[in-house]
């Protein structure tokens, strides 16, 4: 872990140059997709089986097509195939190079590839795959299903059409995807539904994205980075902006949509502009927080600036006119400080990893010390995916009397989250049928007869150290060191888990969850009845947050009726 945080240097954040900027997307955070640039190569030289994923864009604008764009490249990454772009009238060519890859769909014989068959919609698609969700409401009759099969005269293909559907990213996230037409010589993708975050929760992949260096919040930026580069006429049109906005850290972005309509015809009356200017007001407001606020008395020694696109040319004519941390941690604190968040991010360091890369930098537990739970970290290592739940119940239950057997029941709702999880990545043990892979709950707690019960209600699905009572590390004196290294040892093997329930009170699991440098799969829990689903997991600034450093759900819940 070491080398991989020491690798990940991103001199993106420090480039002041168009050049350096470019040349930044050659290495750090991103540098796990050079293997495929090699096998997308391969295929291409007639090195690797002739399979292709065919990215067709959807009739929308660049937004929808870059989201379409990066969801057919995963396919093609996952699948091992080589990603290529079909022609299109807002030609990819004419606007962008080609940093890595070559993606243009002639680069395959023509009698190989034959004709870009599309849209879907226009073909007769009987032969729906099992697993497909229902077409969209509204979807041409010969289109009986976002995804299906289609054999042609000496080839074979298969066309997955995720324009406005929206449960693409459901279905990314619950099938295993190399086993999708894994024969199939083509598959035409199109779409507008982003499904890269989702792949993270997916238990079939997920653990190969992140060998990659890959993470939920880079798998984006890095798929359209490692695919896409302006061409120097596209950025020579705002050269004159693009310099300001390299030379004078920190710049605020503010997107501001009104109407594609505007564009292509009359504009908004000017009076009208003024509804808009809460969003400069909202980086104002983040400005004070940050204590650079050149509004402030006294003014500051740094200037922020604002970078405005919208497609109103009266609300940027109006902006010319107008213009003028947790209780405990502070590592994620300080990827908002702008004297230091460039430099950080340099080192290739974000909020979600600051804190795993420190501890995993700096520590590493001694054999003596993951020889006490070898066992239970063997069965971890071997069994993906797994859960990880920590509960506390009080310190005071490692020193002495437990809590009453009866009492245990209480905590049974940290279970229910896990498996309502499972259930939502299509993984349940408990499912119709069964499944083909079998979830294990890896349990830590101070409580011995927490941990007695867990066995009782998942027999044949929990793993837990049962062979000594936890100690507190202050209370394991130096001559016993063994609750010390089971502490330390059960810590880290609680970081090895895929997915973390963890009560908000404890920073214990809290911490172990923020070395794991998992996204979208930790819950802290305060009470029975919470929803875990997956949209309702913790980033790390709600793990960053409150009095052990966990923001309590009720907190949130008043602050988002605030904003609202």
């Amino acid at each position: 872990m070491i080398v991989a945080c020491a690798l990940a240097r991103d001199p993106l954040s420090i480039a002041t140059t168009i050049d350096q900027h470019r040349a930044a997307f050659g290495s750090g955070i991103c540098r796990g997709l050079d293997a495929y640039t090699q096998l997308h190569n391969d295929v291409l030289g007639g090195r690797a089986p002739a399979r292709y994923v065919v990215f067709v864009s959807p009739p929308s604008g660049i937004a929808d097509r870059l989201i379409g764009l990066v969801s057919a490249f995963y396919l093609a990454l996952i699948q091992k195939r080589a990603f290529l772009i079909a022609p299109h009238p807002m030609s990819y060519e004419l606007l962008y190079d080609q940093p890595f890859i070559n993606w243009t769909t002639p680069a395959v014989p023509e009698a190989t590839a034959g004709p870009v068959m599309w849209p879907p919609k226009t073909r007769q698609c009987a032969n729906c795959d099992a697993a497909a969700p229902a077409a969209p409401a509204g979807a041409s009759s010969h289109m009986s299903c976002p995804v299906c099969h289609d054999d042609g005269p000496g080839r074979s293909a298969a066309y997955f059409n995720w324009i406005n559907v929206a449960t693409a990213r459901a279905w990314h996230m619950v099938n295993n995807l190399s086993a999708v037409y894994p024969t199939a010589n083509y598959i035409y993708v199109s779409g507008n539904r982003g499904t890269s975050v989702g792949l993270f929760q997916n238990v079939y992949h997920q653990r190969a994205l992140r060998a990659m260096g890959l993470r939920a919040s880079t798998a984006f930026g890095c798929a359209v980075n490692y695919l896409l580069f302006p061409k120097p006429e596209t950025l020579a049109v705002i050269k004159e902006e693009m310099d300001q906005v390299l030379a004078a850290p920190p710049v605020f972005g503010i997107q501001i949509r009104t109407d594609d309509k505007h564009m292509a015809g009359a504009d908004l009356a000017e009076s009208y502009a003024e509804q808009y200017r809460y969003m400069f007001e909202c980086a104002e407001q983040m400005e004070r927080a940050l204590g650079i606020s050149s509004n402030a008395a006294g003014g500051g020694a740094i200037a922020p600036k604002f970078f405005l696109v919208s497609d109103s040319v009266v609300v940027r004519q109006q902006a010319q006119v107008r213009a003028g941390v947790g209780v405990r941690g502070t590592s994620v604190g300080l990827f908002q400080n702008v004297y230091h968040q460039r430099a950080l991010r340099a080192m290739g360091l974000r909020a979600s990893t600051a804190f795993g890369c420190a501890v995993n930098y700096l520590l590493f537990p001694k054999p003596e010390t993951l020889a006490v739970i070898k066992e239970e970290m063997d069965q971890v290592l071997a069994a993906p995916p797994v859960f990880g739940i920590q509960i506390r119940t009080d310190d005071k239950h490692m020193a002495g009397a437990d809590l009453a057997e009866s009492y245990a029941e209480q905590y049974r709702y940290m279970f229910e989250c896990a498996e309502q999880m499972e259930r939502a990545l299509g993984i349940s043990s408990n499912a119709a049928g069964g499944g083909a892979i079998a979830p294990k709950f890896f349990l830590v707690s101070d409580s011995v007869v927490v941990r007695q019960q867990a066995q009782t209600w998942y027999p044949n699905k929990t793993i837990v150290y049962m062979r000594s009572k936890p100690r507190h590390v202050s209370d394991s004196a130096t001559g016993d060191m063994h609750g010390s290294r089971l502490a330390a040892a059960e810590h880290w093997v609680f970081g090895m888990t895929d997915y973390q329930v963890i009560h908000w009170w404890s920073g214990y699991g809290r911490t172990a969850a923020m070395r794991a440098m998992r996204e979208l799969g930790v819950h802290a829990l305060e009470a029975r009845g919470e929803d875990c689903a997956v949209a309702n997991s913790q980033d790390v600034w709600q793990l960053g947050d409150g009095y052990s450093g966990v923001r309590r759900r009720r907190q949130l819940q008043t602050a988002a009726r605030r904003l609202r």
